[in-house]
């Protein structure tokens, strides 16, 4: 499901004890972040995005800009000789704290050893320091999910907060962050696409990208450590060119990237379907550990996805990211009792709705029960 709520970027400025340059970068960051959400200048890349995917995927690239621009900021003042590190949070209400995505905080990276921010999947810490390269590999903090990530200047920053934030859409949009049902799960998302990565070297399944595609990835994981907690597919493609070949964007081996990543992901967590063959397992694979697992016809649900593996039932395709047939079982998971949404779930089931009532629709047409969110539990799966 896409995500509805803002994402928050939060800048810390220190009252003592701060370094001049990181004081000076983040500040000269927050400001630039600042022009870009008020429409004033625009993020490296995600204009050639939206330009691109209006010719193969409009909702995709309307997606990633509006994503990309629904975005809140704040500023606070920390007194780090009397305040403790998480009375930074203070200035942002308990609801959003989980979307904080980025903390701009040029003081020194020790003092956050105790930040803490509870219900959130991912954060990046910034903090800067002049350096050599522009591929910078995060690094862990001691509370996740935040880690640190490095950067050298302003535009570095920008870029790899526009990388994150691209990368989040994509999970989002693939359905990916939907697997991961359990906040532990969507935290874990971020680790195991560098797992992915060092397994496409190591393997030496690089095939499907392109020479100059497959340079830059050897290049990131030579940089990875054994404890990297995050990496962005999109600063593969943004950042890591800026050492190597300094080529322009290509959208296209990025989606290719996170296809490949998609199937992996989706495999490893048993929601990869074969075409053409024939399902007796499907309980158990989407729903092992669900409550309403007791409650679905275990010989209907193989039936229904044994028919969609055999094309019975047709798809349309959603590129850019390839032929691979995307689904979702979704669960109604309480009764209705507004008389709209009633209204709205007679039109998109058939017979009588009550809990563990159960379709599987294409993925496509999630965003037609978005009013219903709050009463669906939706699984996705994909078929190759």
């Amino acid at each position: 499901m896409y995500p509805i709520s803002n994402r928050v970027v939060l800048y810390v400025s220190m009252a003592y004890g701060y370094n001049d340059y990181s004081a000076i970068m983040a500040e000269e960051t927050f400001l630039a972040l600042k022009n870009i959400f008020d429409g004033e200048n625009q993020f490296h890349n995600v204009s050639n995005i939206y330009k691109e995917c209006m010719n193969i995927n409009t909702k995709l690239g309307v997606y990633i800009w509006n994503s990309c621009l629904k975005l809140s900021k704040e500023n606070t003042l920390f007194d780090n000789k009397d305040e403790k590190i998480n009375s930074i949070l203070n200035v942002v209400t308990d609801s959003i704290r989980k979307q904080i995505r980025m903390i701009l905080y040029p003081g020194n990276k020790n003092d956050l050893n105790e930040l803490t921010i509870a219900g959130a999947t991912h954060n990046m810490i910034v903090q800067f320091s002049e350096k050599d390269s522009a591929f910078c590999p995060t690094i862990s903090h001691s509370k996740s999910p935040s880690f640190f990530q490095t950067c050298s200047s302003v535009d570095e920053a920008l870029l790899y907060f526009e990388a994150l934030l691209v990368d989040a859409c994509i999970c989002h949009y693939l359905g990916i962050s939907d697997v991961a049902h359990y906040l532990d799960d969507k935290r874990l998302i971020s680790n195991e696409k560098v797992l992915f990565l060092k397994e496409l070297v190591k393997e030496k399944k690089l095939n499907f990208l392109n020479d100059n595609s497959k340079k830059l990835i050897k290049y990131v994981v030579d940089n990875l450590k054994d404890d990297t907690p995050y990496v962005s597919f999109f600063s593969i493609f943004t950042i890591a060119t800026l050492d190597l070949s300094n080529e322009p964007l290509n959208f296209s081996e990025y989606c290719k990237l996170w296809s490949e990543f998609q199937k992996w992901y989706f495999e490893k967590h048993n929601r990869l379907f074969i075409k053409g063959s024939t399902v007796d397992d499907a309980l158990e694979k989407l729903l092992k550990n669900n409550k309403f697992k007791g409650q679905i016809s275990e010989e209907e649900l193989n039936k229904k996805i044994t028919k969609i593996l055999n094309g019975v039932i047709d798809y349309k395709e959603n590129p850019p990211f390839g032929n691979e047939q995307r689904y979702a079982l979704i669960i109604f998971t309480h009764s209705l009792d507004k008389i709209d949404q009633i209204k709205q779930s007679d039109s998109l089931f058939n017979g009588k709705v009550h809990p563990a009532t159960w379709d599987i629709i294409s993925w496509d047409k999630v965003s037609h029960y978005k009013s219903l969110f709050q009463d669906l539990e939706i699984i996705p799966f994909i078929i190759k």
